[in-house]
């Protein structure tokens, strides 16, 4: 892709997203890419940018983070995961193929289909 496709709006906006995304993963493939795409001048964009999106947690919680790891893998992998489901009334244990991962504010929610 040529650098001149994109304007310097749309690498800030790329470079944000990015950002977000790596602040619930920190995979240095997400690094190499922002490296990629927003080359030098990733510090210029990011002060430029209005938004910041961070998706981590204000405390060092590793049991989200083992949680939210375990369901991406099932969604890489095309495999299920068993899940102690709550609900306001009770507490019971599921099977599910977890298909995305979708973060709102200050939790994350899965949108899954329940195994054949």
């Amino acid at each position: 892709m040529e650098r001149n496709v994109l304007s310097t709006s749309d690498m800030e906006k790329i470079f944000t997203a990015l950002m977000g995304l790596k602040s619930i993963e920190g995979d240095t493939a997400i690094t190499n890419l922002i490296a990629k795409l927003v080359p030098e001048k990733t510090k210029a964009i990011f002060f430029q940018s209005d938004y910041l999106i961070d998706l981590s947690s204000w405390f060092c919680d590793s049991i989200v983070h083992k949680k939210i790891s375990a369901l991406h893998r099932g969604i890489r992998e095309r495999r299920c995961v068993l899940l102690e489901y709550i609900s306001k009334d009770h507490r019971s244990i599921r099977t599910v193929e977890p298909h995305k991962l979708v973060f709102k504010q200050s939790f994350f929610v899965f949108i899954s289909k329940m195994p054949q």
